[in-house]
């Protein structure tokens, strides 16, 4: 019933239709969730049942305050299970995250304005195995509070993580929220130093702990940060990573099964062309094990990233280096070292794409979540497609490693 919804609520655009690979790759299939206003897919995950759950908004717009959180299932072969839509009519409204519970239920990250305690508020929920609501809070006072990741403790409660603006100065410290398997707060704190400080990603590691990574800012730079805890939240080593008066995004977290840590994302540091793709590998302790900056002569964005099981991790986000619009899609790979791969595939059309997330399959094939200027009937619609592997037979000329550390 609510994906009619999604679908009627569109009638009357003009469709735009201009979205393609560049041949080394086949789309499968592809879903679409579309609105008047912007769209976005933000994290997809497997579930228990063999399925897929991807998580977003709909109806985006930073004048009005009617965005809709989106949760929708589905299966390997594209066929939608159910949609739904949280949040109509009820102020800003977005998850960002999404973990399966043990008993197959869902616990999802994100923010709101719909209900907290004014502005906008870090929020979590629980849900059916079906997609309902049977738990939601928001954490927060007037000002900036915001949720960006959720993951699952061994207790089956989760952690949230982001950011929050407690203070008359309006600087950011990480907020690191802990709740129960029925979204019950347990404990909260906040980690940073006299400037702004994030959380982006969190993971859970082999020993009960956590590992987290976002910004942190001094004077003119932004640099990658990384905190493991423990199960308590107590902080139990800080590492920063990054070079004077660049800035350096993480937009993605993985823990390899050894332990080690890896960030990719984007920087301007380093003699960067705009911004250049970027993988930071720590040891479990840590210690800094690589640096590697990689891309095109124009501005390149990792936006996500996932291990596969030969530890392999596929990158994706946006590049304006290689493709047939302003940005596009991409999709590429590092070997188990964390080392680019030099293999480049890009989907898109002449207008804007922008991958989001990324989960490889037990066959090679992809599945990607995006948000795109050249489907459906808005701005930036959301999508979410099964791609075939792409054919690594020869590198990209555009794409080339530029610095190793």
């Amino acid at each position: 019933m609510i994906y009619l919804l999604i679908c009627l609520i569109v009638i009357g655009w003009e469709r735009v239709e201009n979205f393609t690979s560049d041949g080394s790759s086949k789309i499968v299939w592809r879903i679409d969730y579309t609105s008047p206003l912007d769209d976005w897919i933000n994290h997809i995950i497997p579930t228990r049942d063999g399925n897929f759950v991807a998580v977003g908004f709909l109806n985006r717009d930073d004048t009005k305050s009617d965005w809709h959180s989106l949760i929708s299932k589905f299966t390997p072969n594209g066929k939608i299970i159910w949609t739904r839509e949280h949040g109509i009519g009820g102020g800003v409204d977005a998850f960002w995250a999404v973990t399966e519970t043990y008993d197959s239920l869902f616990a999802v990250g994100g923010f709101t304005t719909r209900i907290g305690h004014g502005g906008i508020d870090a929020y979590s929920a629980i849900l059916t195995h079906d997609g309902y609501i049977i738990k939601e809070n928001a954490f927060g006072d007037s000002r900036y509070d915001r949720a960006t990741d959720i993951a699952p403790a061994l207790d089956g409660g989760f952690i949230l993580a982001g950011f929050t603006e407690g203070d008359s100065t309006r600087k950011r410290d990480v907020l690191l929220i802990k709740i129960n398997n029925g979204g019950i707060e347990q404990w909260r704190k906040t980690y940073g130093g006299p400037e702004n400080d994030q959380a982006l990603y969190i993971e859970p590691t082999t020993d009960g702990g956590f590992v987290l990574t976002g910004t942190t800012e001094h004077n003119t730079n932004t640099d990658v940060l990384f905190i493991k805890i423990n199960q308590d939240g107590t902080e139990v080593w800080k590492q920063e990573v990054g070079t004077d008066g660049g800035t350096d995004i993480p937009h993605s977290l993985q823990i390899y099964p050894d332990g080690r840590i890896q960030a990719a994302g984007y920087t301007s540091s380093w003699n960067a062309a705009v911004n250049d793709m970027m993988a930071i590998t720590l040891r479990p302790t840590g210690e800094v094990l690589r640096v590697e900056i990689f891309g095109g002569s124009e501005d390149d964005r990792v936006m996500m990233s996932h291990i596969d099981s030969s530890g392999r991790c596929w990158l994706t986000g946006y590049t304006k280096s290689a493709g047939a619009g302003e940005w596009d899609i991409f999709v590429t790979r590092l070997d188990s070292t964390g080392s680019f791969e030099g293999f480049v595939s890009t989907f898109g059309g002449s207008k804007s794409d922008y991958g989001t997330a990324i989960l490889p399959m037990t066959d090679g094939s992809l599945l990607i979540g995006a948000y795109s200027e050249n489907i459906g009937f808005g701005r930036q619609d959301a999508l979410v497609m099964r791609v075939t592997q792409p054919n690594w037979s020869k590198t990209d000329p555009r794409f080339n490693k530029k610095r190793i550390q």
